[in-house]
């Protein structure tokens, strides 16, 4: 303020203009960022999840109605709202409350968050940890068993979800059913790295189940630990690459495949057609009934393809096209004219 008002005494067109002398340095790279950006649009996108953000705190009840013991929280001292006094470990609690809220309107749909949790240590600081929580449900009873029942497609997600983040992950295991009291007890699977819980995944119990939707609805369940995966990343930093100068080909492309084929198999077998031209892939369609048959379902998609040293040819549409309707007969289907 002092200084505007010397300019306005002695007259600001007395100063002389000059460019900026300050250093303009880059940003830090942000993997984090870049990680939660991509999971989201993942899940929001190809598999069609509602984003949902949660406050931290909890109410003592539906912390004890999954079968967590309210000691193992962070505590606070002077609740906003009595009973609502425990800080989440995770946000799988949080989703459960949303999810037990959607069940009677929506019999199918899939609730994520990317949130902080905090667990407590000896000192007075808790732990704080970043989390994708992801509760997803459908019908009771439709699919027992397969990639097209509700543990399938859990399982399904939770290997997609990792491919997105680029986290290697060993193979599932049997995992401690005390950290995870709502897991049902054989439909449930945990990835651990370095003798530490970094994913899991399954359904509820039925116990669960009953209190949530009454036994009509099945739940399933995933969680996934951000900070673990950025850890495992180490100092990678990924390179940079100038866009093109050629046009893309936008190509939209409906398979007609049965139900029972998992999406991810038909979206990695696209990503492999498109090969290095390949720039975007993204579900834009879900569709059932006539004229399609009973069981079957057409996926359609739009894809971009691209060159960084020439313009593609339509030959080079033609090929993409031709792959992918051999990728459909493989999975027992057809491309929709």
């Amino acid at each position: 303020d002092v200084l505007e008002e010397v300019g306005r005494m002695l007259g600001y067109d007395k100063i002389e203009p000059a460019p900026l002398v300050a250093p303009t340095p880059s940003p830090e790279w942000d993997g984090r960022r870049r990680l939660v950006r991509d999971l989201t649009r993942r899940l929001a996108g190809s598999h069609q999840g509602f984003e949902t953000h949660a406050y931290t705190f909890l109410g003592r009840d539906s912390v004890v109605a999954v079968g967590l013991d309210p000691s193992s929280f962070v505590q606070l001292r002077n609740p906003v709202q009595d009973g609502v006094d425990l800080v989440r470990q995770n946000p799988i609690v949080s989703l459960f409350n949303q999810a037990r809220g959607n069940l009677r309107e929506n019999p199918e749909g899939m609730l994520f968050e990317i949130g902080k949790g905090y667990s407590p240590l000896a000192g007075d600081q808790p732990e704080e940890k970043t989390w994708l929580g992801v509760v997803m449900w459908g019908p009771h009873g439709e699919v027992a068993d397969g990639p097209a029942s509700l543990f399938g497609r859990v399982m399904s997600l939770a290997n997609d979800i990792f491919s997105t983040a680029r986290f290697v992950a060993s193979d599932p295991c049997d995992g401690p059913l005390d950290s995870f009291p709502w897991a049902h007890p054989i439909r449930s699977k945990y990835w651990d790295v370095l003798d530490a819980n970094v994913a899991a995944a399954g359904v509820v119990k039925p116990e669960i189940r009953e209190m949530m939707g009454k036994g009509k609805t099945d739940i399933g369940w995933f969680l996934f630990d951000i900070d673990a995966c950025l850890a495992s990343f180490g100092d990678e930093l990924v390179p940079f690459q100038p866009p093109s100068r050629y046009p893309a080909t936008k190509i939209d492309v409906a398979l007609a495949l049965p139900n029972s084929v998992p999406y991810v198999d038909v979206e990695k077998s696209l990503v492999s057609a498109g090969g290095d031209f390949l720039e975007s892939l993204s579900l834009f369609d879900v569709f059932e009934g006539a004229p399609l048959d009973p069981g079957v379902r057409s996926l359609a998609f739009r894809v971009s393809l691209r060159a960084f040293d020439r313009t593609l040819s339509e030959a080079d549409e033609q090929g993409f096209l031709k792959k992918v309707a051999e990728i459909a007969e493989d999975f027992g289907g057809c491309i929709r004219s």
